[in-house]
């Protein structure tokens, strides 16, 4: 019977499971654990689903400092469908980080915290932020790097990262950090601490306490030649949007707008403008030296974990954890010209007129291009309203209290929690409004062919059209309660039959509150209004899993599950997996599944606005109508959340082996492949839907017209929200490998290699088109799957320790390989480099209670291989989403600790 046939065999007998199976070569008491992506207990040893445990030796010697430097050490994770902090100067992340498995986006790989999740971040209310978890206070990270809806539900799609915090720690420990680039900027500071109380096999309970405080310093464009300037031999991403501002062109007599480029002060273009070899009679703007590279970070968090014994076989347990991050950005000032819009309905065109009557109407320059006495639109950078600046704070509160034990033979576990994320954006310098800044720019009392700043009244006056306050906040939350069982069933003749069963019921609340400015439009640098949700749902959940020995070293588990959401109904999901031990050296494992992810509440509810494209014809009746209603004209818009998505459905099977021929090496290698469909992706452009008979349901038109019967009615509007409009096929290997080289006199070698290759990574839209064949390409062509990122073919991370005596060192080697980013400036592909770097890092653990560490990442301090010059960056001349722009970093830190 085919893997899908007997997974919906299973699920019509309401069997359910999910396959993480072990071998059993341990006597029978040997204690059993649990393990992420699968609710029963068993021994930890190779089972047939991957999964990648990262240990807290592990973590130390990575030299990570936050949760998202941890995450980029795992290879199954890239920057494709993930935001990073050096990357949201370009995005509105909010502050966020986030991780992506497989490529297939933020939204589609679950992150939890001891097997349970946390609420979704605050804005988008559909991703984790991964910055929240507290770095002190984890003990192990465990990447199951297959899907897992059938045992967890939504989200789960690419895969689970689950956070496992410490437990069960008596003593007290303290650590000191502090880290420099070579070349300035970016400095690290750190402290911890971590205590905990009680034994629980004798006091019969336990208390842990932890703490963390980070500072980051700011890291400007200026302070990396790499990073500057925003154009080279590839291409340019300079601004026409200058100080002094340059000329778009003018309005005839008959009031109608004419083209005429140029600038009258070129070219003395001032000293915040360039005269960019790839433009003439016109000044250019160079963002890259005004562009954060890393902002400013102030980071908290504290963590609070008790265990008690109440009874024999009952446990009572809670959790508390809160964390602040505050990161503070710099960017380069807003631009305005015509060239924007803004209010709701962004029909309002930011425009800025000279005209004959100011005293600085450029008489000359308009007598000579034969414009003299035409009003002139212009364009500016608000360098008077100083340097973009503002802070996002965001706050994640966690409570969970529950009970454990057994009954008889039978494991129980249940338990309640509330998760909050809290979410501020701040503005407090260079972000004006229209309605303010407008009158100012367009009255005669401003320059705008002025080469530095305005006037002092002028210029002041300017600056105080700047919005100063909370620009938005917003708030998720999660209410979480699951049960479950697990145990033994009955005896089969190869061994134990084992199963699981359980409940959760879910209620996720998503509120964001613009500013009134903000709400309307009117804040310029936004790119339009941000209205307001309030929203909620639930979502109930019922499953199962058994774990069935077939033959000797012979094992299946089957899972299934179902989900019930109040916003779009039912979803079932079944998984198969088996695990065979031919011999003790080695495991033979495969899995089948299915998945579902819910569109999430910003998906589905974010509230419909009215704008308008820019100047198109309707091919549909122009030109047989040659009507300016139908030709060379602007349609109504609708973009926004669709409460008549659907969820995204998954198929996913794996296979691989398990090889440990001896104790102190062991090689695994599984292939993956995920098939995605019905994927949610952001609102389609509407000449992308004219020219796609496919997007035709994304065209609302009145009724037919009498006077042109056999023609569709005029368009009444384009249907931009989010839609169910795409397919994702990605597939892989993955490679873990650990080897003991050996003891020598000098101490004692060890290796470890986690490598991904990506053989495929295919993104179908709705009209067929198909991209990226070969995963080797920046994720914006992928729409739906990013805001940014790159999907390498092959990422590895490879380790080497030295272990003697109280001395301990690990070499580190980060590789990606090269991959193609866009046409140069020529119209040539252009490849970006392979990027490899190396960290170095150094103990010694001879004083009592001392640890003394030394390390440093990017050893050789290599520069960011060079790319075509990206828009989707403000970081325009590398890739931030995948470099850290402090090169060369050293570090140093002291732990003291005692028991």
């Amino acid at each position: 019977m085919k893997m899908k046939q007997l997974a919906y065999a299973i699920s019509l007998m309401g069997i359910a499971g999910m396959v993480q199976v072990h071998a059993d070569d341990a006597p029978a008491k040997v204690e059993k654990i649990e393990v992420t992506g699968t609710s029963i207990k068993r021994i930890a040893k190779e089972g047939a689903l991957p999964v990648t445990t990262i240990t807290r030796d592990e973590i130390q010697r990575s030299g990570a400092t936050s949760t998202e430097q941890l995450v980029s050490t795992i290879a199954a994770a890239n920057t494709g469908g993930a935001v990073s902090t050096s990357s949201a100067f370009s995005v509105s992340s909010f502050g966020q980080a986030s991780a992506s498995l497989r490529g297939l986006g933020d939204t589609r790989t679950l992150v939890l915290v001891n097997g349970r999740r946390l609420a979704n971040f605050a804005t988008n209310g559909a991703t984790v932020d991964i910055n929240s978890i507290p770095m002190a206070a984890i003990e192990r990270v465990e990447v199951l790097k297959d899907g897992a809806s059938a045992v967890y539900g939504s989200d789960a799609v690419a895969g689970v990262i689950n956070f496992i915090l410490r437990k069960d720690y008596q003593g007290f420990e303290a650590t000191g950090y502090y880290g420099a680039a070579t070349q300035g900027g970016g400095e690290i500071s750190r402290g911890s601490f971590v205590a905990g109380f009680g034994n629980l096999g004798e006091d019969k309970f336990n208390i842990l306490i932890t703490g963390d405080i980070e500072h980051q310093s700011q890291l400007m464009g200026k302070d990396r030649d790499f990073a500057h300037p925003g154009y080279n031999s590839l291409g340019d991403t300079t601004s026409g949007n200058t100080t002094p501002g340059n000329i778009l062109g003018y309005y005839d007599s008959n009031n109608v707008f004419q083209s005429l480029g140029g600038n009258p002060t070129y070219p003395n273009c001032g000293g915040t403008s360039v005269n960019d070899p790839n433009f003439s009679n016109k000044c250019r703007f160079d963002p890259t030296p005004y562009v954060g590279l890393l902002p400013k970070v102030d980071r908290g968090d504290l963590v609070a974990k008790f265990n008690w014994d109440i009874a024999e076989n009952v446990q009572l347990y809670g959790e508390s954890m809160y964390s602040r991050n505050e990161h503070t950005f710099t960017e380069q000032p807003v631009p305005i010209s015509s060239a924007f819009t803004y209010g709701v309905t962004g029909d309002s065109v930011a425009e800025i007129l000279v005209r004959p009557t100011s005293p600085y109407y450029p008489t000359a320059w308009a007598t000579q291009n034969g414009v003299n006495g035409q009003p002139l639109s212009v364009t500016y950078r608000a360098f008077d309203s100083g340097l973009r600046v503002f802070k996002d704070t965001a706050e994640q509160t966690r409570f969970l209290l529950g009970a454990k034990g057994n009954l008889g033979s039978w494991d129980y576990d249940v338990a309640a929690s509330h998760n909050e994320s809290k979410v501020k954006e701040v503005l407090q310098n260079g972000y004006p409004t229209y309605s303010k800044i407008l009158p100012i720019l367009n009255s005669d009392q401003f320059n705008p062919f002025a080469t530095g700043l305005q006037s002092d009244a002028v210029s002041q006056a300017i600056h105080d059209a700047n919005f100063v306050g909370t620009a938005i906040s917003a708030k998720s939350s999660t209410d979480d309660f699951d049960a479950r069982v697990s145990g033994e069933l009955f005896d089969l003749p190869a061994g134990a039959l084992a199963g699981a069963f359980g409940i959760q019921a879910r209620k996720e609340k998503l509120d964001t509150t613009p500013s009134d400015a903000l709400a309307s439009g009117d804040i310029s640098g936004y790119g339009g209004a941000i209205p307001a949700i309030n929203k909620s749902r639930t979502a109930n959940a019922l499953f199962a899993e058994f774990n069935i020995p077939l033959l000797t070293g012979l094992e299946a588990d089957l899972a299934i599950r179902r989900d019930h959401y109040s916003d779009f109904g039912n979803t079932t999901n079944p998984k198969v997996s088996f695990r065979w031990a031919p011999t003790k050296q080695l495991v033979l494992r495969a899995s089948y599944g299915e998945g579902f992810r819910a569109p999430s509440l910003s998906d589905l509810y974010t509230p419909q606005t009215a704008q308008i494209t820019g100047v198109i014809s309707d091919p549909a009746r122009c030109p047989t109508t040659n009507n300016a209603q139908d030709c060379s004209t602007q349609f109504q818009t609708l973009s926004g959340g669709n409460p008549n998505l659907k969820p995204e459905k998954s198929k996913q099977n794996s296979f691989g082996f398990v090889f440990e021929p001896t104790a102190g090496f062991s090689v695994g290698v599984d292939f993956f492949n995920v098939k995605l469909t019905d994927a949610i992706t952001g609102g389609i452009d509407a000449l992308t839907i004219l020219n796609n008979p496919s997007y035709s349901y994304l065209v609302v038109r009145k009724p037919a017209d009498a006077a042109y019967p056999n023609l569709p009615g005029q368009i009444d509007h384009f249907l931009q929200t989010s839609v169910n409009a795409a397919k994702i096929d990605v597939s892989g290997f993955d490679l873990d490998l650990k080897a003991r080289i050996g003891k020598f006199d000098f101490g004692t070698i060890s290796t470890a290699l986690n490598g991904t290759y990506m053989s495929k990574y295919d993104y179908t839209a709705a009209d067929g088109t198909k991209t990226g064949s070969v995963a080797t390409y920046l994720t914006p062509a992928l729409g739906a799957n990013s805001q940014s990122g790159v999907i390498p073919r092959w990422k590895h991370v490879w380790s080497v320790n030295l272990d003697s005596g109280a001395w301990h060192g690990t070499l580190v080697q980060n590789f990606q390989t090269k991959y193609q980013d866009n046409v140069d400036a020529d119209g040539n592909p252009h490849e970006v480099s392979s990027l490899t770097t190396y960290d170095l890092q150094g103990s010694y653990t001879g004083f009592k209670g001392l640890k003394l560490t030394l390390g440093v990442k990017n050893l050789f301090d290599r520069d960011p291989p060079a790319i075509v010059p990206n828009p989707n960056y403000f970081q325009a001349v590398y890739d931030p989403t995948y470099y850290d722009p402090r090169g060369r970093f050293v570090y140093g830190s002291v732990n003291y600790s005692f028991k």
